[in-house]
């Protein structure tokens, strides 16, 4: 709300969540805005500039991890008491993701724990000792992965990693040390910003932009620019030749920098009623299919035509 951008400025948001990782790279510059009456304006522009993310990468892949850790150790500990092996114990295996995902918060603040859950499997109780340096060899492989996102995101967007100012860290996956370990060895510990809370700043701004677009409110104003992460195709059936042969087609309306927001108009030279889909173009979507549409009653108008000419 108070401040001002007379040289532009490069941040990242690296947004760890539960089932996925997006770094955001955003540009804040003031701009002047031409008035229709009166004096131009100098306003404070957010410009998305791209986007990178890996969408499988997040605190439950750690979580699973580290259940799979407590697994082998209750094998260990319980293997002339067991039957039957306790992978095979959905209820089991439920429980231990339940006390993985606790045990990883504490070994967030603490380098050792305990583990400990009553009647697990098997009417046995289990009690192990957690190491952090254990749960972070055991992640070796994910944790190899965590800059991607960000060497994405600086390509996409053309940037070098020197003109970033700042990391912001969001969700709940940037509070494991080691994480923040790998980011400070990539940017530098001066980059990791630590003068805002990541959390109340979402909800801040998420007000501030709601009052924004409200007319009830009047607050400074902010031009945001966000752009689309994936391209997004049209595809339809050609019109049904003689032999009743339908050519499928595509047309990419949104390609992956364009703004959220904008409008296109496109064309179907039709005489029968036809459907046709939106989708992503981007394979690492995983479900590409965004709609589908259908679209009836041109047949009807055509006949009328017809039947006004005999």
């Amino acid at each position: 709300m108070s401040r001002w951008f007379p040289t532009p400025q490069y941040h990242i948001f690296f947004d760890m969540g539960a089932g996925s990782t997006v770094a955001a790279l955003v540009k804040f510059e003031d701009v002047v805005v031409k008035e229709k009456y009166g004096k131009n304006k100098t306003v404070t522009s957010l410009e998305v500039l791209g986007i990178g993310y890996d969408p499988v990468l997040g605190g439950q892949a750690f979580d699973v991890e580290l259940q799979a850790l407590l697994e082998e150790e209750f094998t260990n500990l319980k293997k002339s008491q067991i039957v039957q092996p306790i992978g095979s114990n959905l209820k089991a295996k439920a429980k231990l993701l339940k006390e993985a995902n606790r045990v990883k918060e504490i070994l967030s603040a603490n380098t050792e724990t305990f583990a400990s859950i009553e009647n697990v499997h098997e009417d046995l109780d289990f009690r192990v000792k957690v190491l952090r340096s254990d749960f972070e060899a055991r992640c070796t492989h994910l944790f190899d992965r965590v800059t991607t996102p960000i060497h994405k995101v600086l390509e996409h967007a053309n940037v070098n990693l020197n003109d970033v100012n700042s990391l912001v860290l969001v969700g709940g996956g940037g509070r494991i040390p080691k994480i923040q370990e790998i980011l400070k060895e990539l940017l530098g510990e001066d980059k990791i910003a630590k003068n805002i809370n990541a959390d109340e700043a979402a909800v801040l701004g998420a007000g501030f932009r709601a009052a924004s677009i409200s007319r009830q409110f009047r607050v400074r104003e902010f031009k945001i620019k966000d752009i689309n992460v994936h391209p997004i195709e049209i595809l339809y059936e050609s019109e049904p030749s003689v032999d009743n042969n339908r050519k499928l087609s595509r047309t990419t309306i949104f390609n992956e920098k364009s703004s959220l927001g904008s409008k296109k108009l496109m064309t179907f030279k039709r005489k029968t009623d036809f459907n046709f889909n939106a989708e992503y173009s981007s394979n690492e979507t995983g479900n590409t299919k965004l709609s589908q549409c259908s679209v009836t009653g041109i047949r009807k108008p055509y006949l009328n035509m017809d039947r006004k000419k005999k």
